[in-house]
């Protein structure tokens, strides 16, 4: 197996999990997590590859920045989600941040839908819901059902897809070379 590639893998594992950990506490992608990756995914790819490698890394950091900066700019997103996908294109290149990004929006969607289907099915209720007549009722449940999911999560879930998909191919590497 290509040890590079797999510290790569678990490096960016590491960063996902704590992303999504973060992204689904607080609904924020901090510059304390993001910004850090982005460098080390660029002198990673710098220190293996050289300056193929780092111009490979920029463009996927410039793609990722690009894709959601269009979302934050009409109000679809945060900062941190812009940083967070610059950071994940410097990792994975700029074919494969695309991908990711058009995986994590089915996903997001996906996830939306269930959420709100489910709220509105199963009656969420707040903490703080009083007794009410029942169109102030059925909107309190609409309000509810709109939350939105924070976008890390589904980027996350995408990412660790073919981060699972590129170990599976790191491990089979060697029994078809033996």
């Amino acid at each position: 197996m290509d040890k590079l590639n797999f510290v790569a893998i678990l490096l960016v594992a590491l960063f996902t999990a704590v992303a999504f950990y973060v992204d689904l506490r607080s609904g924020k992608l901090p510059n304390w997590l993001t910004m850090p990756a982005l460098l080390i995914g660029l002198l990673f790819h710098a220190a293996v590859s050289g300056w193929g490698g780092l111009q490979h890394s920029l463009l996927g950091a410039v793609v990722g920045f690009a894709l959601l900066f269009v979302l934050f700019i009409i109000g679809g997103g945060g900062g941190g989600d812009v940083k967070f996908m610059a950071a994940l294109g410097a990792w994975f290149g700029p074919v494969l941040i695309v991908i990711v990004f058009i995986v994590s929006a089915v996903l997001a969607l996906v996830i939306t839908v269930a959420i709100f289907v489910g709220k509105v099915m199963f009656g969420a209720k707040t903490d703080k819901e009083e007794p009410a007549e029942t169109g102030d009722s059925n909107r309190k449940k609409l309000d509810m059902a709109r939350q939105t999911l924070p976008y890390g999560v589904p980027v996350c879930l995408a990412s660790w897809v073919f981060l699972l998909l590129k170990l599976v191919a790191l491990l089979q590497t060697p029994l078809e070379n033996g």
